[in-house]
């Protein structure tokens, strides 16, 4: 039996003494259980960085395609490590001309930031454009579909592939990109994103005297290189586990949410009297 206690104005639930204890303890009981699954669900989270990185690490070392060389009959001696000048080119990208600005409407010609630059590709959903004005003067610094990024000042090291859908955009002047005739471009950017890769940028940032990635320090980047098929080989592997990977980095960010959303439900439920908790008696 409940009494409803009315004290300014506030109604306060009131069962029997001993059922507000049977309560607290069921209520208790089920927190403990959210809490560590939503520990681990954390744990998988915190984690999901170590392992990108690990799957990487492997990617470069040709420990991914140890199979598919054995199956292939081919050998780590096939792979070279060549400094990125020699086999690319790097270009900067330009800044706009002085008194000149970004326009949010939608224009022929997108202009690339950092802030655009995503997960391994361009971010669309909130490009800056300029104005057919501007890109006459810019019109020589542009990317086209296939080549590689990579941010230079700032947040420094973010790489990726240019779309198809934005062949002909410019580029800012914090970005370079690199047209390769040795690697693909997929395998480029990756290999840009691995622990190795990053380690040797941040050195030479941290060496420079105004802490920017300079292109003579992009070209001077070794790169580990196998032949064209073994590149399309991991990167076939690394779509796969990546992609499982950010699946399951969604999967315990619902789970966080979900656990507050049932924690709330359960409060909820333990003072209308739906916990099981009444005394048949």
């Amino acid at each position: 039996t409940y009494t409803i206690i009315n004290a300014n104005a506030t109604v306060v639930p009131l069962p029997p003494f001993s059922e507000q204890q049977r309560i607290v303890d069921r209520i208790e009981s089920l927190f403990a259980k959210l809490d560590e699954a939503k520990q681990k669900a954390q744990d998988a989270l915190d984690s999901f960085e170590t392992r990108k990185a690990s799957i990487l690490h492997k990617a470069f070392t040709g420990e991914l395609t140890a199979q598919w060389r054995k199956e292939h009959d081919v050998g780590m001696g096939s792979w070279e490590k060549l400094k990125i000048g020699t086999y690319a080119q790097v270009k900067g990208g330009k800044r706009l001309p002085k008194g000149h600005k970004l326009v949010t409407e939608r224009t022929a010609h997108p202009y690339l930031r950092i802030a655009d630059f995503g997960n391994g590709t361009i971010d669309d959903s909130d490009l800056h454009y300029i104005t057919e004005d501007t890109f006459s003067q810019i019109k020589n610094y542009i990317v086209n579909k296939e080549d590689v990024y990579i941010s230079i000042v700032g947040s420094i090291g973010k790489a990726g592939v240019i779309p198809e859908s934005l062949n002909g955009a410019n580029l800012t002047e914090n970005a370079a990109r690199i047209i390769s005739s040795r690697t693909l471009p997929r395998y480029l950017s990756s290999f840009l994103s691995s622990p190795e890769a990053q380690d040797d940028i941040q050195n030479r940032i941290r060496s420079a005297t105004l802490g920017k990635l300079s292109l003579l320090n992009i070209k001077d980047i070794e790169t580990p290189i196998p032949s064209v098929e073994e590149q399309t080989e991991i990167v076939r592997i690394l779509d796969d586990l990546l992609v499982k990977e950010q699946q399951a980095k969604k999967a315990a960010e619902g789970v966080l949410e979900q656990i507050d959303l049932i924690k709330k439900s359960i409060l909820a439920r333990a003072f209308r009297g739906e916990l099981g908790t009444n005394d048949p008696s």
